[in-house]
């Protein structure tokens, strides 16, 4: 979480930590973001994907999945509509 942006503890919670350990595609420490959801096409993605193939880095694990599912059911930040609408609602 970058230190500059003072979240409040709650947005901070949503945050995860991902080490670049054993994690191919990170090349740093990272944090993954579940406190929105920002929708996308199919189009949008294809097109960037075509244009700029190297964006894709790798894939995450099961079990890192499992945790970014898990905060987002949680965050009190994205509506319930949007959470079931990609498959992230309990």
């Amino acid at each position: 979480v970058n230190p500059n942006l003072r979240l409040p503890k709650e947005l901070q919670e949503l945050h995860l930590h991902f080490k670049a350990e054993g994690r191919e595609y990170l090349d740093w420490d990272s944090f993954v973001d579940c406190s929105q959801i920002k929708p996308r096409t199919y189009t949008e993605i294809s097109e960037a994907i075509e244009n700029r193939p190297e964006i894709i880095i790798g894939n995450v694990s099961q079990v890192d999945f499992d945790q970014i599912k898990e905060k987002i059911i949680s965050a009190p930040t994205i509506k319930g509509k949007t959470k079931k609408k990609f498959g992230f609602y309990k």
